[in-house]
Formats: structure tokens, C-alpha cells, sequence
């Protein structure tokens, strides 16, 4: 057990003792310490919210609430996409086995890069661990959904608005530490999942509790728009943006601006808020002589080894895609560049169908009650699917399920009467 494990672990377990509230806010807080792990196992991590869901899912099925004769809508859709992948996933590198698929270690970026496709289709561990996850997810979502009571919608902003607190309060100390070079940072504390070649000194550019720039990038944008979208807080928002202008993550960059025009073309409402956001960025950056360095390393990307490497993933993925008939060839079978592919790839047209149709049956009536409280949650997953989308394939993406937690349960609250903060 790392020393990050043994202080994780010893929260939960105080957690398990107080309210079903306390050890949620565990949950939540776990999602966004993707760099770390409770244990390794070999050159493998067990990440925090994999075992906070664990001791989550245990409280509630001993507390009697864990089965429920009438679950919500959206958990049987949610139902019906995973026993299809499971089985999917089972299936189909037996029937396309030897199809040529992006495996990491098997193809780097050189290889993508000249159209060069080097892992072949099997049945594996990584299959394994990826269908792992997805119950174990699934089984978080069935236990809030059997505890809505104990939670009331306010408290899920709240503890959504903490957890943005934390990565910026460790995010600014990680980036201190790095440029002064005169303050200690705990990197072997925060960066202990051997998963992942994560060096914290690597670069002068805010990383936080990600296992890299990009996945810190991606949450800052999203919680930027949440907040510019919900319109207060405006404190919090500006520590967010220069966060976001520190962090330097191209795709970070792309997932914001593309909201952006989004929302002046598409939105009258959100237009003025989002030229305020969108200048206050660039304002940050300009001061920090950030700006130059930034359009340069969003412009070149395309240019660069790696942007060609995630066009030739994405070009090979939608052959793969038709090759395989639409089926998919499973979960943790081949790795893209962008969530959608990915996604495509491994469930197939019916498995994507399913799950944006859960998606949309979550936030729909959150979206209907026009509250923009609540429906901030909902935006910050709108815009986290576009930096996906980018440049973040992973299903197993951490602040992904994060954020399914905390929209469920403002789903199932949604009947609740507004208040302010």
C-alpha cells in the first residue's frame, strides 16, 4: 500500500462510521486524484475512486437501501448498455481476434504517426479491468439512486464546488513549488500510481492530481464554463482561469474556445457571459506573456508527432469501426484518441446509441427545471465531453464517472425547491 493509500484508506474507514453523505463526498473527492494509487499491484495502480466506490457500495447494501424494486429511468438504460458491453466485450476479440488494434506499449506515436498499426485483437487483462470498472461504476449509480433521500442538491454543489477548491489549492502549490523550486511538494504523495510515467517536474506547467497536463486541462475548462454558465462565484472562477491559462494543455484550449463559439452562436443568453469568460482568459494569459506560447502550441499540434499520431489513431479507428461491422470489439480492447471513436470502437453503434441515450435521459430534466444552480453540474459534463472528444478517449476516465455520480444525483432530487447558495 502506498503512503497516499494508507491516508485515503483511513478516510474511508472514518467516512464509513459518519453519515452515507460524508463517505459520498469521498467518492467525489477521489475522482480527481487520477495520479495516485491506493496500492499498485506490478505496474499497475488501484486508483482511489475505485476503492472509495467500494466502501460506498458495501455502507449502502449493509444499510438494507442497496436494492430497489423502482429504479430510476435513466439507471435501466444505464443497465442495458452495460450487460450489452459486458457481453460484448467477452465476445468479440474471440471473433475479430487478430484485427489490428492500438494497444499502448504495443504502438507509439511514431508508429501512428506513419500509419503503422502493431498490436493485434485478444482477449486480455486489460479487457478484464475495463469491464471491471464499469460494474463497479454501475454499482455506485444503483447505490445513489437507492440513498437519494440522505443528500440534498445543495450539498451536491457544495461538495462539486470543494472538489474544484482542492485541484486548484494542490494545482497552485504543485506550481509554486515548481518555479520557485524552493517549496516542497509531496510529488511521490500525489503521483504514486506506477501506471502512469508521470514525472511532476516535468515541464513548468500546472498538472495538480492529474497524470497529466491535459486531463488537469480538461477539468479546469469544464469547471470554467460551469461557473461562467451559473454566473456567481466569480472569485472562484478567476482562480480557475488562471489555473487554466497555467496549465498550458492545448486540448484544455480547444474544449474551451470550441464551447465558446458554441455559445455565442447558439446561446443569446450565454453570449455576453461567454465574451466576458473568453477575454478574461485571454487577459490572464496576455499579462502572464502566456498568450504567444499558448496559440503556438495549439496551432502546431496538428504539425507535431503527436497530432499526427491522433490522426492516424482516428483515421485507422473509423476503418477499424466499419471493418468490424459496427459490432465493436469490446471494452479495453483498442485505445483512440477521442472519446468518440474510442467509444465506437469498443461497444459499437448500439452500445453508443445506449449510452448518450443515458446521458441525455440524466440531465434532460435538470435542463427542464432551469436552474442554473443545478444545471451547472450538467455543463461542466458538456464541455468535459468535448475536451474528450479532443484528446481524452478513456471510458475509464475518472472525472467522467465523477461527474455521472453527481448528476444522478441531482436527477433524482430535481423535484426539490431552488435555493441560493
Amino acid at each position: 500500500m502506498t503512503l497516499f493509500g494508507l491516508f485515503f484508506v483511513s478516510i474511508c474507514f472514518i467516512g464509513w462510521f459518519k453519515p452515507v453523505k460524508y463517505l459520498f463526498s469521498v467518492v467525489i473527492f477521489s475522482c480527481v486524484f487520477q495520479a495516485a494509487a491506493v496500492f499498485n499491484v506490478g505496474t499497475s495502480g488501484i486508483p482511489p475512486y475505485i476503492v472509495a466506490d467500494f466502501f460506498f457500495i458495501t455502507k449502502v447494501f449493509l444499510g438494507g437501501s442497496f436494492l430497489k424494486q423502482n429504479q430510476p429511468r435513466f439507471f435501466k438504460i444505464l443497465l442495458f448498455f452495460v450487460v450489452y458491453s459486458v457481453i460484448l466485450s467477452f465476445v468479440m476479440p474471440f471473433v475479430f481476434d487478430g484485427v489490428g488494434v492500438i494497444v499502448p506499449g504495443e504502438t507509439n506515436d511514431n508508429d501512428l504517426a506513419q500509419g503503422e498499426i502493431l498490436g493485434r485483437l485478444s482477449f486480455s487483462s486489460k479487457n478484464m479491468i475495463q469491464i471491471a470498472y464499469l460494474v463497479i461504476n454501475t454499482l455506485t449509480i444503483c447505490s445513489i439512486s437507492n440513498i437519494q433521500h440522505k443528500i440534498t442538491k445543495d450539498q451536491i454543489v457544495s461538495i462539486f464546488l470543494t472538489t474544484i477548491k482542492i485541484v486548484l489549492f494542490i494545482g497552485f502549490w504543485e506550481f509554486i513549488a515548481k518555479v520557485s523550486g524552493t517549496y516542497y511538494f509531496p510529488d511521490s504523495f500525489f503521483y504514486s500510481n506506477e501506471g502512469y510515467a508521470q514525472y511532476w517536474l516535468q515541464g513548468l506547467r500546472l498538472n495538480a492530481t492529474f497524470a497529466e497536463p491535459s486531463y488537469a486541462g480538461a477539468f479546469l475548462a469544464s469547471s470554467s464554463w460551469a461557473l461562467i454558465y451559473y454566473g456567481k462565484l466569480k472569485k472562484l472562477l478567476f482562480f480557475v482561469l488562471l489555473a487554466l491559462v497555467l496549465n498550458m494543455s492545448g486540448t484544455a484550449i480547444m474544449a474551451f474556445m470550441i464551447t465558446g463559439v458554441f455559445c455565442v452562436l447558439f446561446s443569446s443568453k450565454m453570449r455576453i457571459p461567454c465574451l466576458l469568460g473568453c477575454f478574461l482568459l485571454y487577459l490572464l494569459a496576455y499579462l502572464m506573456s502566456y498568450d504567444t506560447l499558448i496559440g503556438e502550441m495549439v496551432l502546431s499540434k496538428s504539425d507535431s508527432i503527436s497530432g499526427l499520431a491522433r490522426m492516424g489513431a482516428v483515421t485507422y479507428t473509423i476503418g477499424m469501426i466499419t471493418d468490424t461491422y459496427f459490432i465493436g470489439v469490446g471494452l479495453g480492447s483498442h485505445r483512440c484518441f477521442s472519446f468518440l471513436t474510442n467509444l465506437m470502437s469498443a461497444v459499437g453503434f448500439i452500445g453508443f446509441f445506449l449510452f448518450f441515450y443515458f446521458i441525455w435521459a440524466l440531465v434532460k430534466p435538470i435542463l427542464d427545471k432551469d436552474s442554473k444552480k443545478y444545471a451547472s453540474i450538467v455543463i461542466f459534463g458538456l464541455v468535459l465531453f468535448v475536451a474528450q472528444c479532443v484528446a481524452i478517449p478513456d471510458f475509464s476516465f475518472p472525472i467522467m464517472w465523477m461527474w455521472i455520480y453527481s448528476v444522478s444525483y441531482t436527477h433524482l432530487r430535481a423535484h426539490e425547491t431552488l435555493s441560493d447558495l
